[in-house]
């Protein structure tokens, strides 16, 4: 059973993206391996699984093939839309946090030179008298 997983683990990682195709191309590859499996039951090699169903990237590359030039373009527009709006937000919330930082800290400025709080830096010494 682990070289099945692994053998699934190396075809999803080479998934840009993950809709329900792919989850039912993976779905039906892996009832697949676990037939031929079941019917081998010897077999528990990475190296069989590959010979017999092809190398993960082979597989792959045989799916994408497969597939509508249209539904593949789509999915990748969207992956590239949804990694933008995330660094985007990114971006926005660390210029957000540097400006307020900078604004809490100036005031902070202010408010020591003023003394507003009756505070001051120095240190009074008051020694016991005899």
């Amino acid at each position: 059973m682990k070289a099945k997983e692994k053998y699934l683990r190396e075809l999803k990682r080479l998934m840009y993206f993950k809709g329900k195709h792919e989850k039912r191309f993976i779905s039906d590859l892996s009832n697949d391996i676990e037939e031929f499996l079941s019917s081998n039951k010897d077999v528990d090699e990475y190296q069989k699984l590959c010979s017999e169903f092809g190398s993960p990237l082979e597989n792959f590359s045989g799916y994408l093939l497969d597939q509508n030039a249209t539904y593949l373009y789509k999915r990748l527009r969207m992956k590239k839309i949804f990694v933008g709006v995330v660094v985007l937000i990114c971006i926005t919330t660390v210029v957000t946090l540097g400006i307020s930082t900078y604004y809490y800290h100036k005031a902070y400025e202010e408010s020591m030179e003023a003394n507003i709080y009756g505070f001051t830096n120095e240190i009074e010494v008051i020694e016991e008298g005899e």
